[in-house]
């Protein structure tokens, strides 16, 4: 309901909305105006998925919001399976009984306003719930050629696409084939796609943004990591961390974790140095998640397994958190979105 709610066009949206007419409607190729062969997008991936959806004659609010809510749904599934992995170090063994890096994404306005924005930020997102899910199951084919499409989602995510690829060459004592072939087959034939077409390695945007800005970065990243109390959440799983750790209860799946905040940071450090971006959370959305996921697990090993009022107060506390989430709201904004919806509604029962 509140994706549906908080559904939006960006107007990059429209950019590749003019490019995918000119190709499949007005037969004048991959080009935003006609004879200029410049790619204007910045994202290969999620151009071909709107054609593709375009090609099937649906208009593009219905596309993106198909997109969206099937990401939505793989975003969800996939942090309860990374949240397991971390509870227990497999999918079986003790019941999910919290999932805070669930209900701190999927309470959140910035994360789900979105999955249906018209770019390819539901995509980012699922993307890092796919690595999350990746470090923690690396022998899933699936998973592995999942990932091999980050860079052709967006550029800058052939940083830690490279970085998981030496990690679980490393980890297993083998190249992860799936994952290389994946990346290599797409984004090699999209490259040799581009020289030819439009005469060049990168697209306009990654020129665009090659650029030094970084007290503008700052101030981005402070925009987003305030509004959410990213900080806290941070400092809250550090707790977490170490008093399990001096109090050894139990194994808290601790390599896991440290590769999710390690793959972010240089993605994190990118959208600083470029100043990050006009709207408001969209390039974090990668390493947001990815921090998101990185607390997994921790409320569930806190919580005595024996104690039914443990377990009770920790389930209110979700859900004061929950409530939480829901009342946060960029600062841009004059009103809580929930209460716009709150306000459509009424204005559609008086009518």
């Amino acid at each position: 309901m509140l994706v549906y709610q908080y559904a939006w066009i960006l107007d990059d949206g429209y950019v590749y909305f003019r490019y995918i007419d000119n190709w499949l409607i007005h037969d004048l190729g991959l080009v935003y105006n006609q004879g200029e062969l410049v790619e204007g997008f910045s994202s290969p991936f999620w151009a071909l998925l709107l054609g593709a959806l375009r090609g099937l004659h649906l208009n593009y609010w219905y596309s993106v919001l198909l997109i969206g809510w099937g990401t939505l749904i793989a975003f969800w599934w996939l942090t309860v399976i990374v949240n397991r992995h971390l509870l227990t170090g497999d999918t079986a063994g003790q019941p999910l009984i919290l999932n805070l890096p669930a209900a701190y994404l999927l309470c959140n306005y910035a994360v789900l306003s979105y999955f249906t924005s018209g770019v390819e930020t539901p995509l980012v997102l699922l993307m890092g719930a796919a690595y999350a899910a990746a470090i923690c199951f690396p022998a899933n084919r699936l998973l592995m050629i999942v990932i091999g499409l980050g860079p052709m989602i967006r550029h800058e995510l052939a940083i830690p696409y490279a970085m998981l690829l030496c990690w679980l060459w490393y980890r297993n004592g083998r190249l992860p084939w799936a994952a290389i072939l994946s990346g290599g087959l797409t984004l090699g034939g999209y490259v040799l796609f581009r020289i030819w077409y439009y005469a060049d390695i990168f697209p306009l945007t990654f020129y665009l943004k090659d650029q030094a800005w970084w007290s503008q970065g700052w101030l981005y990243l402070l925009d987003t990591s305030s509004t959410y109390y990213t900080g806290s959440y941070l400092l809250l799983i550090t707790a977490g961390l170490v008093w399990l750790d001096r109090t050894r209860r139990q194994s808290v799946v601790m390599n896991e974790r440290l590769v999710m905040i390690v793959i972010a940071l240089p993605v994190l450090l990118y959208v600083i140095r470029i100043g990050g971006d006009p709207r408001h959370f969209r390039y974090l959305a990668f390493p947001f998640v990815l921090f998101g996921c990185a607390g997994g697990g921790l409320l569930e090993r806190v919580v005595p397994a024996s104690s039914r009022a443990a377990k009770l107060m920790a389930g209110v506390a979700m859900l004061g958190v929950v409530g939480l989430l829901l009342s946060l709201y960029p600062p841009q904004l004059s009103v809580n979105p929930l209460k716009t919806y709150q306000a459509a509604r009424t204005h559609e029962t008086v009518n």
